[in-house]
């Protein structure tokens, strides 16, 4: 799996979403609320950018605009079955914008 098609499966609302108990304590430890979460995958428009981690196309981080000058990043595993698609959330952290952004500011 590729970007794009991961984007276009998240579109697609045929999303089984597996949170992990690590996923869950580094929401609680980093206090990030579970409605950001969410609202990443209610609102995928949101989504600014997504890298893959791996060759084989399981593992992505998906970044997600919040207001202000942070960025939440979410790490993923995908895995994909016949129509559907089961996420694994993995982790989730905040990040200053400014590191995915180029020096001219795009």
């Amino acid at each position: 799996m590729n970007p794009y098609q991961l984007m276009k499966l998240i579109h697609s609302k045929n999303v089984e979403f597996i949170e992990t108990v690590h996923f869950q304590n580094r929401l609680a430890g980093r206090d990030i609320p579970h409605d950001w979460i969410r609202r990443v995958f209610t609102n995928p428009q949101g989504i600014v950018g997504i890298i893959q981690q791996d060759e084989i196309g399981e593992k992505f981080l998906l970044y997600y605009s919040l207001d202000g000058d942070k960025d939440l990043v979410i790490v993923v595993k995908a895995r994909q079955f016949k129509s559907k698609v089961r996420l694994t959330l993995i982790t989730a952290y905040l990040q200053e914008k400014r590191r995915r952004m180029r020096e001219d500011g795009k």
